[in-house]
């Protein structure tokens, strides 16, 4: 049987596969990265293409993907100014050293 884990969205719990787990933590990562955020204000065709393009992104499951998508909603409706952060970017020629 998958692992599954409960998350808390809103006033909802989801009980989540951790397919989904991992895309909607992912997500909600994602909305609160500087270096990812859609230009603001927001536009409904900004937030489409968006969803639309994650929904369909086959470099993870399908499962995955909605879990992005839900996390990154969760993520826009709570709006935290104090879980804004910027990652930092390193370019692909740095070697990494165990």
């Amino acid at each position: 049987m998958a692992e599954r884990e409960t998350l808390t969205v809103g006033n909802n719990t989801i009980d989540a596969e951790n397919d989904f787990a991992s895309g909607y933590c992912n997500g909600s990562l994602y909305y609160y990265d500087k270096n990812h955020q859609l230009p603001h204000p927001l536009k409904s065709e900004a937030i489409s293409r968006f969803m639309l393009d994650n929904l369909h992104d086959t470099r993870a499951s399908v499962h995955w993907n909605a879990g992005f998508v839900c996390g990154w909603l969760a993520a826009m409706c709570e709006n935290n100014p104090e879980y804004f952060f910027t990652s930092i970017s390193l370019p692909a020629s740095v070697p990494v050293e165990a």
